[in-house]
């Protein structure tokens, strides 16, 4: 029997020669897809249209540039819902619906079918060649029925808003702001307070500068002042990212400063900014409000 830890060698050691170029061994299914198994678990059951997949995954371009890897956080694994393929030769549902739950497989996807087809770009960025291939490396962690997979996420956001706002407690009490405020699930502390100012409402166009932190570890993801200039936009906008900067600008006063903490499912959710924030971050953000015109 295979244990995890010879299980993770032969994952490692077929990952390092796809790094080094050596890309033998490729099968061919009958509509053109690319593939190679890496490892076969015991289970030969595959996945149905409509469940969904855990997965983690690795993408390369094809002189081995990583482009993406849920590797860098395990908390990012990715659920996806197994789809009929559109196309074939490529199609990623193709590759996924060949894995049982446990495998570990590489394929070979045009990177024109994947950026134009399957997602629906326009174009390919910049530093993907066409007419090129790149390589999935994926592992199938578990397929679940949509029915269950709704009560797994019900399960983990709940468990994760209870450790969550335990930690938003303690950054509070630490700093002793008794009497901050909380508000649509945003807690805040109005650090320089401007109450005869004008107040901020929907429609009010504003500038103002802000620094986003990680609350885990305090590290810095955004910073206007840095950034050259201050941020400027029409409150009420749904598509200023992340949507809860509305909520906390409308709290807020022509001069005043804050800081407000958001937790994961009003910031950037379940799976974060790639490179930037984490998959179900609790984020700071301490505001300046310079202007608000009506």
């Amino acid at each position: 029997m295979t244990t995890k830890r010879q299980l993770a060698i032969i994952v490692i050691t077929t990952l390092f020669a796809l790094s080094c170029g050596n890309r033998a061994g490729f099968e061919k299914t009958n509509d053109g897809l690319q593939f190679k198994y890496l490892y076969r678990s015991d289970s030969k059951v595959l996945p149905q249209i409509g469940q969904i997949l855990f997965i983690n995954y690795i993408i390369k371009t094809e002189n081995d540039s990583l482009l993406f890897s849920t590797y860098n956080d395990l908390r990012r694994q990715d659920k996806i819902e197994l789809q009929e393929p559109q196309f074939k030769g490529g199609d990623i549902f193709s590759a996924l619906a060949m894995m049982s739950e446990g495998d570990s497989m590489a394929f070979l996807i045009s990177a024109d079918s994947f950026y134009l087809k399957t997602r629906g770009e326009t174009q390919l960025p910049s530093n993907i060649k066409a007419g090129s291939f790149l390589t999935f490396i994926i592992k199938l962690e578990k397929i679940v029925n949509a029915q269950d997979y709704e009560a797994i996420k019900n399960r983990e956001r709940y468990e994760r808003l209870v450790s969550e706002v335990g930690k938003i407690d303690s950054f509070f009490k630490a700093r002793d702001w008794k009497d901050s405020k909380l508000e649509n699930g945003i807690r805040y502390y109005i650090t320089d307070r401007k109450e005869q100012a004008k107040k901020v409402k929907i429609g009010d166009e504003v500038e103002f500068h802000y620094i986003g932190t990680l609350l885990e570890n305090g590290a810095e993801f955004v910073n206007s002042y840095l950034a050259g200039g201050r941020a400027k936009f029409i409150v009420g906008d749904e598509q200023i990212k992340p949507e809860a900067m509305n909520y906390m600008l409308l709290q807020m006063h022509e001069g005043e400063k804050a800081t407000f903490v958001v937790p994961f499912d009003l910031a950037f959710g379940e799976y974060g900014v790639a490179n930037l924030v984490p998959p179900y971050a609790t984020v700071i953000y301490e505001i300046f409000l310079v202007k608000v015109k009506e």
